[in-house]
């Protein structure tokens, strides 16, 4: 479906929406792996185009444990680990704060291919496991999802 929508010639892969997030970006945070590879293998949607906050792609699937995900946009983001989004936080940091070991086992990794510095990244004072959960709200500033009954804030 997204290989027909993308042959559409009125339709804009870059175009984005009020906070400044691209289809890739969407996919990304949703971890709609299959949907990402499409995006990137079109080339249209720079990976690191930034949302309102600073946010690439990868810091969307990184905040969500959408390893799979991340594992496509790493070669392709040209976003250094080190970088930082509008809260200051990298992708490490985000990675340790919602505990997904996968996800920071591919950023160490990445770091390690790309001679990239990991430093300024102490362990947040608090691992908050945030579950990406489908149905749930999600916070517009971090694209973290929100169960109901959290108190999680950004």
């Amino acid at each position: 479906v997204v290989n027909i929508l993308l042959g559409n010639a009125g339709v804009q892969p870059t175009r984005t929406d009020r906070l400044g997030r691209t289809a890739l970006f969407l996919a990304s945070r949703m971890g709609h792996h299959n949907v990402v590879r499409v995006l990137l293998a079109d080339g249209r949607t720079p990976p690191e185009a930034k949302d309102w906050r600073g946010s690439t792609s990868l810091f969307a699937a990184v905040r969500n444990g959408h390893a799979e995900v991340a594992e496509l946009l790493l070669p392709a983001a040209g976003t250094a680990i080190e970088d930082q989004d509008g809260f200051g936080r990298t992708l490490i940091w985000w990675a340790r704060r919602t505990g997904n070991s996968r996800v920071l086992q591919l950023l160490v990794q990445q770091a390690e291919r790309t001679s990239s510095p990991i430093h300024g990244n102490a362990a947040p004072p608090e691992t908050i496991s945030a579950p990406f959960i489908y149905q749930s709200a999600w916070c517009d500033a971090c694209t973290l999802s929100i169960p109901e009954s959290c108190g999680y804030s950004c």
